[in-house]
């Protein structure tokens, strides 16, 4: 049991991790939307002044200035990413919406990253030497190669996490099913007997002596029950007595009229810890 607590604690752990691990990526995601927003203006100004060529003959120093301002741009973003796979590998939290945020900025900043790629090769077609424009089609190209790599990685570490928490939250869910299941059966002294339940040992020719549980019996012929949810066994017969141990202060035997009708656990915490077993015998 304390094993189980302890298991839950860090579960509890892991969740208020993946609520701060979520804040930080969401704020991330918006500065990152505000960078493509500002890329795609200076884009589409750039596109409109090097297609004139008396605005892209007066405003060179300005078009080279916004492809500059571009290019941080993209870095930024690229430093945005690079810090969310760090806060990542670092993180335990499990979360398909990390991912899918990750995958959609590197898919956008790729395609933001091949916009830029081709209207730099539009300016050098119009005079712009690549020197003016500081890039090389080849260094975007391997940085997008880089960026598509750690996004691979990083959705392998994080399905390897998935899978790990995934497994120990079925381990907890077994040993918690372990623990409140029991086993019970009810029934005459025949009965019992035949299933190899109950035997009697002491008293003469058969009359007096103990009755006990035997030690060969089978759990196949018990009925398994939920000991959170059962609380009240129907039972058949006039009489009833428990044969397994369970402390007298913890069930009552309920009738209807002369007959019994059920038992009653009052306390089932108590009921229960001694014996996972209960063995009721009617008459």
């Amino acid at each position: 049991m304390k094993q189980l607590e302890e298991q839950n604690k860090t579960l509890t752990t892991q969740a208020q991790t993946q609520d701060s691990t979520l804040n930080e990526f969401l704020a991330t995601f918006n500065t990152f939307g505000e960078n493509l927003e500002a890329i795609k203006q200076k884009e589409n100004i750039v596109t409109v002044e090097s297609e004139d060529p008396e605005l892209r003959k007066k405003g060179k120093d300005k078009i080279i200035a916004d492809i500059e301002a571009i290019d941080e741009l993209l870095s930024q973003n690229r430093m945005l990413i690079d810090d969310l796979q760090d806060k990542l590998e670092k993180s335990d939290a499990k979360t398909n919406q990390f991912r899918q945020m990750v995958t959609r900025l590197n898919k956008q900043l790729e395609e933001s990253g091949q916009e830029i790629i081709t209207l730099k090769e539009q300016l050098v077609q119009r005079n712009f030497t690549i020197e003016e424009l500081n890039i090389k089609v080849d260094t975007l190209n391997m940085m997008a190669t880089n960026l598509t790599r750690r996004h691979d990685e990083q959705t392998a570490r994080l399905s390897n996490q998935e899978a790990k928490i995934d497994s120990q939250n079925q381990v907890i869910m077994n040993k918690t099913t372990k623990l409140n299941t029991a086993y019970m059966i009810s029934g005459s002294t025949k009965e019992l007997k035949e299933k190899n339940v109950i035997t009697k040992t002491g008293g003469f020719i058969g009359i007096g002596g103990i009755t006990k549980v035997s030690s060969q019996f089978s759990d196949s012929v018990f009925t398994k029950i939920d000991i959170t949810e059962v609380t009240s066994i129907p039972l058949e017969g006039k009489k009833a007595k428990l044969i397994t141990n369970h402390p007298s202060d913890s069930y009552v035997f309920n009738s209807d009229d002369k007959n019994l009708a059920s038992l009653e656990i009052t306390d089932p915490k108590n009921f229960w810890k001694n014996t996972k077993y209960l063995v009721v015998e009617t008459n």
